[in-house]
């Protein structure tokens, strides 16, 4: 069973989370800092918007936060140990791939 998102968020707010290499590079390459994410998912109302128990790498969800500015934010956070969370990945979403709720795939 994945954490609540109020444990998700308690965890960003307490550090209790570790960084994938990969989320690093995304965060750099769409200029999220670690401040703006920590704000994000920690502070201001995230949704966990996909879960995905069954993820060949492990169970994981995706959640819909807003920063600061009111650009949308998404983030994969594994959750199969249960001792940590680690993000995956965070990006800014776009109209592209999602419906202007940014909680919807275009298909």
């Amino acid at each position: 069973m994945p954490p609540d998102i109020g444990e998700i968020a308690e965890r960003f707010r307490q550090s209790g989370y570790t960084l994938s290499t990969h989320s690093l590079v995304e965060l750099d390459a769409d200029s999220i800092s670690r401040d703006a994410l920590i704000d994000a998912l920690g502070y201001d109302a995230p949704e966990v918007i996909e879960d995905r128990p069954g993820d060949a790498r492990g169970a994981s969800c995706l959640i819909l936060a807003w920063m600061a500015d009111g650009e949308p934010i998404h983030a994969v956070v594994a959750y199969w140990r249960s001792e940590s969370l680690i993000l995956v990945t965070a990006y800014r979403p776009d109209l592209e791939h999602f419906e202007a709720d940014f909680k919807t795939r275009i298909r």
